[in-house]
């Protein structure tokens, strides 16, 4: 795949954001884009969609969070607190880029969930942010995108 862009889809993500904001996941953009990569952040399930809905250039990885605030788009479904909104939001994506890559980054460390999320034809890995540092998210990506064989 040629496209080098990384769709990051994290609550925590505060797009333009300076580092020493407090804003950990700036730290997770950088060392993307640091990479090479063309990262693209946005905030939560009603941003991926509309996002994902817009013609653009493909990705080559999609990042999600788990635990995130249901938004509009599940705001009728039960996220359990906002447990399942990254699944729900998965389930989706599957539908609208069934072929690129999901890594999932969370602080949901849950086996029902990480079971779920395994079992997903298109989530190559589910990272915990507590064990991944922003360089290793990077590897991460770029193991997704070599090529087999």
């Amino acid at each position: 795949m040629d496209s080098k862009r990384v769709l990051l889809v994290d609550d925590e993500i505060v797009p333009g954001a300076i580092p020493g904001e407090g804003n950990y996941m700036w730290y997770y953009a950088q060392a993307l884009r640091d990479a090479g990569f063309e990262v693209v952040e946005v905030t939560g399930p009603d941003a991926a969609l509309e996002t994902l809905d817009k013609p653009h250039e493909p990705f080559c990885v999609i990042t999600l969070d788990i635990m995130m605030p249901p938004g509009k788009t599940f705001a009728e479904t039960d996220t359990q607190q906002g447990l399942r909104t990254g699944l729900l939001l998965l389930d989706k994506i599957t539908v609208l880029c069934p072929q690129v890559p999901v890594l999932v980054l969370t602080n949901v460390n849950n086996a029902k969930t990480v079971g779920e999320l395994r079992g997903r034809p298109n989530v190559k890995a589910v990272l915990f942010k507590p064990d991944y540092t922003p360089y290793m998210l990077v590897e991460e990506v770029r193991k997704v995108l070599e090529p087999v064989g």
